[in-house]
């Protein structure tokens, strides 16, 4: 893996790697993709990684790769990051995403436009070489939408 550095030359802090999130953040880390997860019993589609459906509670589950699309929930907006590397980055969006699969996340908004999110704007997984910037899925905005 690629080491994260932000301009300002300090470390992006590294997700704990566990049994649980392996596949996922090899996904991440290796191909740039976004995976959730899915119930084989229900078809429930679910993000954080767990060991079982947390709707109908079968362990029967697989790993779904997603289209990297999605629509805002919520976010917020962080002008006191607590980590020196994202200081240089203010203000940092959060937003809650509502995946095209059906699966919701919390994740970082970056680009220059970033300032400009409202409820239900478009969001796409940053592309190309900026994948490797960032240690965990990424989304940059696509269009805004005042509706």
């Amino acid at each position: 893996m690629t080491k994260e550095k932000p301009s300002n030359g300090h470390a992006y802090p590294k997700p704990k790697e566990t049994s649980l999130n392996r596949t996922f953040l090899e996904a991440w880390h290796k191909e740039g993709k976004l995976l959730v997860q899915s119930c084989k019993n229900c078809n429930h589609v679910f993000f954080y990684p767990r060991p079982f459906c947390p709707k109908c509670f079968s362990i029967d589950i697989r790993w779904l790769p997603t289209n990297g699309h999605g629509k805002v929930l919520s976010f917020t907006l962080i002008h006191r990051p607590n980590h020196p590397a994202f200081f240089a980055e203010v203000p940092i969006v959060l937003a809650e995403i509502a995946l095209d699969e059906g699966a919701s996340l919390l994740s970082r908004v970056v680009g220059e436009n970033r300032t400009q999110i409202r409820p239900n704007s478009t969001l796409t997984l940053v592309s190309g070489d900026m994948k490797k910037n960032y240690p965990l899925p990424t989304f940059k905005l696509v269009c805004q939408s005042y509706s």
